[in-house]
């Protein structure tokens, strides 16, 4: 029937308990798990994993893998588990406890291990709902697994010993585990299940004794928690009866259960509901809190929760046996603590009588009982007296007179033999020393002195009392003699004698070691300086008395690190003497540090440090938030950034890798877009890197996976943002997307996989209201045709929730495909006084092929600077600079010229949304060269002169009408060969033809000096250099009879 009654509680405890009081559709536990300090006052610290340095925490502090978590005497703190659900475990945390995060995850489920080293803290388990889920905290004597579970430990600083009190659910204990010495292969570990109302006490790994499991004394916690403490559990009382409550269902349906931890169901059944109610009664009867106060605190947690918090049911019973087991368990304790403080005291050298210490302790513990019984007897006296009437008050107070005034009868005793109260030494010897005064046993206090090379004292002592014993510095001797090690100066021997009944005597020796002998050395064996905080260091070489080191030039600070050649000799800095332990704190200002090593005979050496710095070649950042790829190229992504960052936001979540390097933030937009550019230079000036920036891309609901192949691959689209609305009354939301591409693709194909609420997933393409794919019918994957320009489609498909109300989902998918094509200069003038506008006087002719993008033309307008230009590329990103700066826009864009010569550059880029960093696919670049001035500079720039050979081979000269050359040619002629001489200091560049069917231009191809223009066209332009300059003139040619 038990080992029945045992499968059963483990089945339920371990499978059902994990998903008491947790909703049916709370979701899984999410990819990252962190701690976060959701309160705390008083002295609490955290050391981040791998730092090396603690900083005084903070409310809303994030605690991750590794890091520790320490309070100081007056210090609580309240921690918080989460990893985005609702079901988040917690920690109280009392005063000096120390905390280190082992495992914080959440990958496959909520895996939560923290190693306690020592302090008190209360535990509310809630992420157990999975057999995935965990939660272990370590002890140095046990780890614990736990399971669904409200439990309260402490882990003695002195002893190591962990104690573990269980509210609700189970715990699972392993003691073998914690001592570090892992179960043999087919050897099952030490293990022990601590039930609700049970405890455990694990001594300290240098105690052979196995671990204690009994009932509570709930008087035992009350003396151990903080206030802080007892508010935790009385948050927690609703969850701990309801888990409680579950199990009493268990028991019910079969009370063999209780078998297992050996109590009457009914008693255990009602120790279980009034645990806490006797735990509180307990403390207001023992003077740790007032009743009001108990109240007060009552009444804080209605007005948090809006919940009372019932302890009204305090009949906790212990039976007789676990009375007795709860007394082996203070004996258990004390012996540990009385081993620890010897064991310390010992270490220590430093005299301590243990025995007499507890003989104190054991007094002022009678002392404080005789004063709690009389406190009682009163009481039960003052109740008794309210009780009874007026006579019978009389006749008690007669009554106690009289028992007061009698001696009572007496009654023989037995005769017991006396115990020896000798508690004196018989001898007392030191070798290789003499003591002061000589022994007598009356006296106590004795002085001797050694040399510096004597590094023990050896004793030979006895006692006057066969049956007293001895111990010399906590130890007992061996034979009655002991050797004691000395240090360097002044130390206390202390001798104490224990008596046969119990009484002390405590003799002294002080036993003084010689210092060393002065010496002369000042010698330097090593240096080192050390980065503040001690993250770096750098070794310095000697030439002699002159050391050298490198070290980063953004040091302002460092502390130097020196070995002498003698250990006794001193370092001298400013004046001030430093040991050889010591890190001597060393300014940076200058370039060489002047020093000297003083020995210990007063001699002293002096030393220079020379300085030099080095400017950091560190270009790189790093991110808690972001995903920084550190391929070692000069191109890095910074990742995973979400949609709608605001820039400082985006900026405040890096990291310099070097605190001295530079930040290029001209290519960030605000908020944040996909493709904006991070530059990053180090200190040195010569590093150099660019982070291009990628959004996180989100998927949208309803969809649980999508692909997008180019040509085979797998690619990405950029996230362009989102929308919300009603279409009618259905609610709506709309995702935007786009994908830029150079060319047309040979294969481009999308496919999506459906979450099961999802449907009617219909794919269009833009102005066509037939779908291109219908994924309700079919879930392949669909090919996108697209041409060059601007391609949109749109994905619109339904999703309902769990209450069966329904949302449109539409994805709209940009694809952009080539560079746009540039529409040409409309340029207008602007007249300042009246702001109308006019065509300007500006002729614009090409220098070069559309491949090379560039135009040039005059601009002559002596009364007015300013031209006009609009933007007419509806489907592209337009950037216009005027000599390098960028030109203002309103819609159009306005151009302030210098005198003489003007550069205006247009750059065009994919997508309608074009920012400063925000440039997509490959920029078309055009650019305009514009002369302002009275009058265009003809006299020289352009043509001196023009004639050529025409197809028959007959001269034809060319004439000149303003910034025009124009000729002719007889009929039949099929080409002509020009030959243009360029003004005085410039050069011909060459001509330009256009290329048939297309707005683009070639050059014609150059035989010489001349270039061959065929007669299928009349336009032809030459264009010349001249002091980095291009001009074009255009070339007319006519042909026919005249």
């Amino acid at each position: 029937m038990l080992r029945r009654g045992l499968v059963q509680l483990m089945a339920f405890l371990l499978v059902a308990l994990p998903a008491l009081g947790v909703p049916a559709n709370d979701s899984h536990a999410e990819s990252s798990r962190i701690a976060v300090i959701k309160e705390m006052s008083g002295d609490v610290k955290v050391q981040k994993a791998g730092g090396s340095k603690a900083f005084r925490a903070f409310a809303k502090l994030s605690l991750k893998q590794g890091d520790i978590l320490t309070t100081g005497k007056d210090g609580e703190a309240t921690l918080v588990f989460s990893n985005g659900s609702s079901s988040d475990d917690s920690m109280t945390v009392s005063g000096n406890t120390t905390l280190t995060f082992s495992k914080l995850s959440g990958k496959s489920g909520s895996v939560t291990k923290v190693s306690m080293l020592k302090g008190t803290v209360w535990s509310d388990v809630k992420s157990i709902k999975t057999k995935d889920d965990e939660f272990q905290l370590e002890t140095p004597t046990a780890v614990m697994g736990v399971r669904g579970t409200d439990f309260f430990t402490t882990v003695s600083p002195l002893t190591g010993g962990t104690n573990l009190f269980v509210f609700a659910g189970v715990v699972h204990t392993d003691s073998s585990l914690a001592a570090g010495s892992l179960p043999s292969s087919g050897t099952p570990s030490q293990g022990y299940l601590v039930y609700p109302t049970q405890q455990i006490y694990l001594p300290g790994q240098s105690s052979p004794e196995s671990p204690i499991v009994t009932f509570i004394d709930p008087a035992d916690i009350v003396g151990q928690a903080s206030p802080e403490v007892i508010k935790a559990i009385l948050m927690s009382k609703e969850k701990i009866d309801e888990e409680n409550r579950s199990l009493i269902d268990q028991m019910n349906q079969d009370q063999s259960i209780t078998g297992i931890v050996g109590i009457d169901p009914d008693l255990y059944i009602q120790n279980l509901n009034s645990m806490i109610g006797a735990m509180l009664q307990g403390a207001v009867a023992g003077g740790d809190m007032t009743r009001a106060q108990l109240d007060l605190l009552l009444n804080q947690i209605f007005q948090q929760t809006g919940k009372k918090v019932d302890v009204s049911d305090t009949n906790y019973r212990l039976t007789d046996d676990q009375k007795l087991s709860l007394e082996e368990l203070q004996k258990r304790k004390l012996a540990d603590q009385q081993a620890s403080l010897e064991k310390k005291k010992q270490q220590e050298g430093a005299p301590f009588s243990l025995i007499e210490q507890l003989r104190r302790e054991r007094e002022q513990q009678e002392a404080a009982n005789q004063a709690l019984l009389e406190k009682l007897r009163l009481q039960a006296e003052s109740r008794l007296l309210d009780q009874l009437s007026d006579a019978q008050k009389a006749a008690y107070e007669a009554a106690k007179k009289l028992n007061e005034g009698t001696s009572g009868p007496v009654i023989s005793q037995p005769t017991t033999p006396s115990l020896s109260a000798n508690s004196l030494l018989g001898s007392l010897e030191l070798t290789g020393a003499v003591l002061s005064p000589a022994f007598d046993a009356s006296k106590t206090a004795y002085m001797t002195s050694v040399a510096n090379n004597v590094t023990q004292l050896a004793l030979k002592l006895s006692v006057q009392d066969n049956k007293a014993s001895v111990t010399v510095n906590g130890t007992a001797p061996t034979g009655g003699s002991v050797s004691v090690p000395l240090n360097v100066g002044s130390n206390t021997i202390s001798i104490v004698v224990t008596a046969e009944n119990g009484s002390k005597m405590t003799y002294t020796i002080t036993a003084t070691r010689a210092e060393a002998p002065p010496s002369g050395n000042t010698g330097l064996t090593s240096l080192q300086l050390v980065e503040v905080g001690g993250r770096a260091t750098y070794d310095a070489t000697s030439d002699g008395s002159d050391w050298s080191v490198r070290v980063p030039a953004s040091w302002q600070y460092a502390s130097l690190k020196f070995v002498p050649a003698d250990a006794s000799s001193k370092l001298v800095l400013n004046g001030r003497e430093y040991a050889a332990s010591d890190l001597v704190p060393l300014s940076l200002a200058t370039e060489t540090v002047s020093f000297q090593i003083k020995a210990s005979d007063g001699t002293s050496a002096g030393y220079e440090l020379h300085i030099a710095r080095e400017a950091s070649s560190i270009a790189t950042v790093t991110s808690g938030a972001y995903t920084v790829s550190e391929t070692g190229s000069v191109s890095e992504t910074i990742s995973n950034v979400p949609y709608g960052t605001a820039k400082i936001d985006f900026l405040a979540a890096l990291m310099k890798g070097d605190p001295n390097q530079t930040w290029d933030e001209t290519g960030l937009s605000d908020p944040i877009a996909n493709g904006d550019i991070l530059k990053v230079t180090a200190e040195d000036g010569g590093t150099i890197k660019q982070y291009a920036i990628s959004l996180k891309v989100e998927v949208p609901l309803g969809i649980n996976h999508w692909t997008t192949t180019l040509d085979g691959t797998e690619t990405s689209w950029s996230y362009d943002g989102e929308e919300s609305g009603t279409n009618g009354e259905i609610p709506s939301k709309t995702h935007y997307y786009s994908l830029y591409l150079t060319a047309i693709p040979t294969s481009l194909q999308v496919g999506f996989d459906f979450a099961d609420n999802a449907a009617g997933a219909m794919l269009y393409k833009e102005y066509d209201e037939n779908p291109i794919a219908n994924f309700s019918q079919s879930p392949d994957p669909v090919s996108l045709e697209v041409y060059e320009g601007n391609n949109t489609f749109s994905l619109n498909y339904q999703v309902e929730d769990d209450q069966g109300e329904a949302t449109e989902i539409k994805l709209i998918l940009n694809v952009y495909v080539g560079v746009p094509a540039f529409d040409g200069f409309n340029v207008l003038s602007e007249n300042d006084w009246e702001h109308n506008y006019q065509s300007p006087s500006l002729t614009v002719n090409p220098t070069g092929p559309h491949s090379f993008s560039a135009f040039t033309g005059s601009y002559l307008n002596p009364d007015n600077n300013r031209l006009v230009m609009r933007g007419g590329m509806m489907e592209s990103g337009m950037e216009v600079l005027v000599n390098g700066a960028e030109a203002s826009s309103d819609g159009v864009y306005y151009m302030e010229l210098n005198e003489a010569w003007n550069t205006i550059t247009v750059r065009l880029y994919n997508g309608p949304d074009w920012t400063e960093a925000n440039r997509h696919g490959t920029a078309a670049e055009y650019t305009l060269d514009v002369y302002n001035g009275d009058q265009f500079p003809e006299d020289t720039m352009g043509l001196e002169s023009l004639n050529g050979t025409d197809s028959y081979g007959e001269p034809r000269e060319f004439g000149k009408d303003g910034p025009e050359w124009f000729g002719w040619l007889p009929s039949g002629a099929e080409f002509v060969d020009l030959a243009p001489i360029a003004r005085s200091g410039g050069s011909v560049e060459g001509a330009l033809i256009p290329i048939p069917g297309t707005d683009d231009w070639q050059w014609a191809k150059k035989t010489g000096d001349r270039y061959r223009i065929p007669l299928n066209t009349n336009e032809v332009y030459i264009v010349t250099e001249q002091d980095g300059h291009l001009w074009s003139e255009s070339v007319s040619i006519s042909w026919g009879s005249l």
